[in-house]
């Protein structure tokens, strides 16, 4: 399933600058970003990962350690995750904790 699309400084953005991208660029109502408890209220879900393929999951510890993120998709990808460029844009996965 397709989420969305973000836009980041190919060279220098983290996981962890992806994750505020993220947050910042969706509505709140937007399946990845909210729940509903029990009552049927929203709340901001914060439980999710991104999925290094190869690797697995990151924790979020590590979203700014690995340095950035499109220098790490490209070591670690398969070659289908894309290049980085409009036409071929990065990748990434997304699984809900």
């Amino acid at each position: 399933i397709n989420i969305g699309v973000i836009t980041l400084s190919k060279k220098l953005s983290t996981f962890a600058d992806a994750r505020k991208k993220i947050h910042s660029d969706f509505d709140d109502d937007h399946a990845l970003l909210s729940l509903r408890n029990n009552n049927n209220n929203k709340k901001k879900n914060d439980n999710w990962k991104f999925y290094i393929p190869h690797l697995g999951p990151m924790s979020k510890k590590q979203e700014t350690k690995f340095g950035s993120m499109y220098d790490m998709l490209l070591r670690n990808g398969d070659g289908k995750i894309g290049n980085g460029t409009s036409r071929h844009p990065l990748k990434v996965i997304i699984y809900e904790c």
